[in-house]
């Protein structure tokens, strides 16, 4: 995508493909905007989760004397339909010919496929290091595992391991504000999930589907009876939900669950299955620590 600027940081050309990304506004349409307003169509974030502040963009570095221009590279969530990608901008000066004004000419390039395969790639081989402490550790390690998962797959992960009697236990919960996951934490103690529901985490422990609920609607939530409850779980503004179940070599043994919500996010196919892969990595673990604290105990360590 083409897009171009002037000092002011308000828009003067874009390209076809710039304006169909932009919403389909006409060139004019854009120019009589306000620098910084075609995106709020995007929740916008940097690789570390924080906010790009205006004066991040190349753009806007370009013409900054304290700044020298630089790569940036941000996920953008686009807020109507949730969809995530990864753009790369760059930005270099063009100067106006018949008027000698300066601008800046960008350059954005899609850049989701290979940012997301060396990210994701990264998380697995991170979490298998630390899965392989799980007989060790286990709630200490599906803790750390909760924190990679976030903001890296969803904004809140938990996991949950079920017992002997198949009661599931929580040993990890994640977001990135402590306040937060200390209001997860509260809620689930208040209200745990029912053991013998057939639907949500015990549908899951015990069919090994996975849940997927792309879009969870207000008439979803009016669904739950409990007035406390349900406002504690609108409170938390709660978009998409993916449940999936972590398999050991013959059955489920626990739930991960991921949530979108501060984000706008939603999960799509790829997503979705790369957490498969890491649900069923996380289950061989929990079996494997199993396995290793019966044979201790029936070595009478």
């Amino acid at each position: 995508m083409v897009l171009v600027h002037d000092e002011e940081g308000s828009f003067v050309y874009g390209n076809a493909l710039a304006l169909a990304f932009l919403g389909g506004p006409t060139v004019d349409e854009l120019a009589a905007r306000v620098p910084g307003e075609t995106a709020v169509r995007f929740a916008i974030t940097l690789p570390d989760g924080s906010q790009p502040a205006l004066e991040d963009w190349p753009h806007r570095r370009l013409f900054s004397e304290a700044q020298r221009p630089a790569l940036l590279l941000a996920r953008s969530v686009e807020l109507t339909s949730g969809r995530t990608f990864w753009t790369e901008t760059t930005a270099s000066l063009l100067i106006d010919e018949p008027t000698g004004r300066r601008l800046s000419l960008g350059l954005v390039r899609d850049v989701t496929a290979s940012v997301e395969a060396e990210r994701r790639s990264r998380l697995l081989i991170e979490a298998g290091r630390r899965l392989q402490v799980a007989a060790v550790d286990l709630e200490g390690t599906f803790q750390e595992i909760c924190g990679l998962a976030v903001p890296e797959l969803a904004d809140w992960c938990a996991v949950d391991i079920a017992d002997e009697r198949g009661v599931l236990r929580r040993v990890g919960l994640a977001h990135r504000d402590p306040d937060k996951a200390a209001l997860g934490r509260a809620i689930h103690e208040r209200w745990p999930p029912d053991p013998t529901s057939q639907t949500g985490a015990y549908g899951v422990l015990r069919t090994g589907e996975p849940l997927v609920v792309p879009e969870l609607t207000d008439d979803m939530l009016a669904a739950v009876e409990d007035r406390e409850y349900r406002e504690a779980l609108q409170g938390i503004g709660m978009r998409s939900v993916l449940v999936l179940a972590l398999r050991g070599r013959t059955r489920p043994v626990g739930v991960l669950t991921l949530v979108t919500a501060d984000s706008r996010r939603t999960f799509d196919e790829d997503l979705i299955a790369f957490a498969g892969g890491l649900a069923a990595q996380a289950g061989v673990a929990v079996e494997n620590a199993r396995l290793i604290g019966a044979r201790a105990q029936e070595r009478g360590v």
